[in-house]
């Protein structure tokens, strides 16, 4: 069962990391739903997340990357997509980018093998202190069995889901109460691939 926390003090920032960085799965309140995470470069941790949502195996995932300087580590960014990028992060979206050759293999388990992912720089601060603090890509995957709603309130996370993983944060509401804009970048136009929380 998850161990669950307040978000609201610097306790719970401490927690989340260390639970990160040892491999532990997290539950956490993002600007547009709850997300199930863990630092994306541990491949036993990301298997694990797949099982408990129920998710195919092959079915890639997003990460959480804190800053645009570790999204330009981890991805090909050309100038148009820095500034498109530049534009709206952090915010509710979700950009689909082509990772960096050698990256490609680093994340595969959760981008799948076509050399791409998408990425999020939430505006909620939590996950994207974690992730510029530690300098790693964190798994983001919404926190409900796949196939089913995505929550926005903690109290309504399946309570299987809650413990299956090892930390949870209650972040109360989300802001945006709906999942984030997912937009492809790896074209020569952006591409919607769905409408959420955020235009563009």
């Amino acid at each position: 069962m998850a161990e669950v926390i307040q978000q609201d003090n610097e306790f719970a920032s401490h927690k989340t990391k260390d639970a990160i960085t040892s491999g532990k799965i997290v539950i956490y309140p993002t600007d547009t739903v709850y997300g199930i995470g863990c630092d994306a470069l541990n491949a036993t941790s990301v298997e694990q997340i797949k099982k408990i949502k129920g998710r195919d195996a092959n079915k890639p995932m997003s990460v959480i990357l804190g800053t645009l300087d570790l999204v330009r580590e981890y991805c090909e960014v050309s100038d148009k997509q820095a500034t498109i990028l530049a534009t709206y992060l952090p915010g509710p979206f979700t950009f689909i980018l082509r990772l960096k050759k050698g990256k490609e293999k680093t994340l595969e388990q959760v981008s799948g093998s076509g050399g791409r992912i998408g990425i999020r720089v939430p505006e909620h601060q939590l996950m994207r202190r974690i992730s510029s603090g530690l300098g790693v890509p964190v798994v983001t995957t919404s926190a409900n069995p796949s196939g089913e709603k995505e929550v926005i309130e903690f109290g309504k996370i399946n309570k299987k889901i809650v413990s299956a993983c090892d930390l949870a944060i209650d972040g109360g509401k989300t802001k945006y109460a709906a999942p984030s804009t997912v937009i492809d970048l790896t074209g020569d136009e952006m591409k919607v691939l769905r409408k959420g929380a955020g235009k563009i």
